[in-house]
């Protein structure tokens, strides 16, 4: 199932047009297939396993912005330690399997590839000509 998403993933991104306003960006109505997206519904994890942007200390705002940011909620997916500090611990584990298996389908270096070359002028100008990043691919 997770190879299809991987090839329907390559295929939306690679044909979406990158729009310029107010940054470079793709948008793709379909980014999943149709079913695919079924699952990812079906496999939402409860409220209590989100956290709010400046829970996770990823924003810091003043005072009259704080209910804004209050309500804007995510759930880290990475398994950087593989211990329970890991914020995909928090969903439950009958759909923490396939919340992990779809991070690694994201990141994989495919997809990250093809992400990387789809904005390429925009990170060459932001990071400079000739570099490598962490995938081992040059600008």
């Amino acid at each position: 199932m997770f190879s299809d998403v991987a090839a329907h993933l390559n295929y939306q991104m690679l044909n979406a047009p990158i729009r310029q306003h107010p940054y470079p960006h793709f948008y793709s109505a379909s980014i999943f297939p149709d079913a695919f997206y079924s699952e990812i519904l079906r496999h939402m994890p409860d409220d209590g396993a989100f956290q709010n942007l400046i829970e996770r200390g990823q924003v810091i705002v003043p005072p009259a912005l704080v209910d804004t940011y209050e309500q804007r909620s995510v759930i880290g997916l990475a398994t950087t330690h593989k211990t329970e500090r890991d914020h995909i611990y928090t969903i439950e584990e009958g759909k923490r399997t396939f919340w992990a298996e779809l991070t690694n389908v994201l990141t994989s270096p495919e997809i990250v590839t093809n992400l990387i070359r789809a904005f390429a002028p925009w990170l060459s100008a932001r990071f400079g000509e000739g570099g490598r990043n962490k995938h081992g691919i040059s600008d």
